[in-house]
């Protein structure tokens, strides 16, 4: 499903490219943007429903898939037969900002998990990294979207390699 399109400076998302590359390869805007395209999977597994790959929403029009993926039967704006209440298993395989913005929402000033009802899956050493002061300070949005995990009772932290 497309959550939207980011726009990003072509040598930020390719920053190893030459100029001469970037202009023989790289289709970009007059400000040299170019448009990436965010999909998002959501699929049920062991009578389990589970979205993945999904984008806060910071830049162009990403962050669309919850507005996407609606339907009147479950709950307002939900197409896919089920509810934000209904959603098992979030997995967070890393923490950057297009992986992590479905975990949390704000709602009357304070955050909330977007999925209430869901156990959300992270390694332990992503978790303790991107919850250090430092990378929360390079990346406020760590503040919103993982930092409340932590104190939510619905984090699973794992080993490498298991859970």
């Amino acid at each position: 499903m497309s959550d939207g399109t980011l726009f990003i400076a072509a040598t930020r998302a390719l920053p190893s490219a030459t100029p001469d590359e970037l202009e023989r390869w790289v289709a970009t805007d007059a400000e040299g943007y170019l448009a990436m395209g965010i999909s998002s999977l959501v699929f049920r597994s062991h009578g389990k429903m589970i979205p993945g790959g999904y984008r806060h929403g910071h830049a162009g029009d990403g962050g669309q898939g919850m507005r996407r993926i609606r339907v009147p039967a479950a709950e307002p704006g939900w197409s896919w037969g089920c509810g934000r209440s209904q959603i098992d298993v979030v997995i967070n395989s890393h923490a950057h900002v297009d992986h992590v913005g479905w975990n949390t929402h704000d709602h009357d000033d304070h955050t909330h998990l977007t999925f209430p009802n869901a156990t959300y899956y992270m390694l332990d050493e992503e978790f303790e990294h991107y919850t250090k002061p430092e990378q929360i300070a390079a990346s406020p949005t760590l503040q919103q979207t993982v930092v409340p995990l932590r104190d939510s009772g619905h984090l699973e932290l794992a080993k490498d390699g298991r859970w």
